[in-house]
């Protein structure tokens, strides 16, 4: 969409990427794998039938059982701005500007199954602003409907709901993040190496005193490099998630959120050896 070279917006790109593909999966519920089935009466004199796995419970869990041939469809879309750099003295200036890194939509059709061949949608999206903060969110939404046992069956929502709820949303998240940084360096009065790159090295490196310029022998001990690569992360999340229940005849939906502000910080004393700490606050 072009908006011409005159305009503060000058243009916007939007890329979509579609991907489809498929998938088959044999019967693997089979004798060789593992699965048997027990058929006995309990001692009310139920006839009863039980299936297991002899491999069950091992380091390596046995193969599912049931026939797949799916098909699974995903839609990513790309949105950025070509705009005008008013950093730019000569006006003819321009950048681009990523609106949404990635916003994405997946799903999955099971050719095979029996009833409930559609899979949940998955919605995920990402950007970053200024380069600095970052955001992101996801949701899954389940497009059957539930009876008043809170368990899913063989009819879509839509056709229970009506249009304006066409899916249920079972679980939801977001997140925001803003970093800060330095490089940092270790040339010149900030230690020069002797021993070449080697991080096993750093050790011989040369220090002079940051304010005196006084030679440090072995500095590494006393003084340790300002300039040294750091970084500070600030983030806050967001979840939910939702489940049901029977209680007395009547479906109960529980809701639960959670919120959480983090803060972490990375300081890299020499190129083997950094020092990293990290906390959480429970809003919630």
């Amino acid at each position: 969409f072009n908006f011409g070279k005159h305009r503060k917006i000058q243009a916007i790109r939007h890329v979509i990427t579609p991907s489809i593909s498929f998938s088959y999966s044999p019967e693997k519920g089979t004798y060789f794998n593992g699965w048997r089935t027990l058929n006995y009466v309990d001692k009310f004199g139920v006839q009863k039938t039980h299936e297991y796995n002899i491999y069950s419970g091992q380091i390596y869990s046995p193969p599912s059982r049931g026939e797949t041939g799916s098909v699974s469809l995903s839609i990513g879309n790309n949105l950025e701005a070509k705009v005008r750099d008013l950093r730019d003295t000569t006006g003819k200036g321009e950048k681009k500007i990523k609106l949404i890194d990635q916003l994405t939509l997946s799903t999955s059709y099971n050719l095979l199954a029996d009833s409930l061949n559609l899979s949940n949608i998955n919605l995920s999206m990402s950007t970053s602003v200024f380069n600095k903060i970052g955001i992101s969110a996801s949701m899954v939404l389940d497009p059957y409907a539930i009876d008043n046992q809170g368990r899913k069956y063989n009819k879509f929502n839509v056709q229970t709901r009506g249009w304006l709820k066409p899916v249920r949303l079972t679980s939801a998240n977001a997140s925001i993040s803003y970093s800060l940084s330095g490089e940092g360096k270790t040339n010149g009065n900030d230690g020069s190496a002797q021993a070449g790159g080697n991080p096993a090295n750093e050790y011989t490196k040369i220090y002079y005193h940051p304010i005196t310029g006084e030679y440090i022998p072995g500095g590494w001990l006393y003084y340790m490099n300002p300039n040294a690569p750091w970084s500070v992360n600030f983030n806050y999340s967001y979840s939910y998630s939702r489940s049901y229940q029977n209680s007395n005849g009547q479906l109960i939906t529980n809701h639960r959120h959670t919120q959480t502000l983090g803060v972490s910080g990375n300081l890299k004393l020499t190129p083997a050896l950094s020092l990293q700490l990290s906390t959480n606050f429970d809003i919630m």
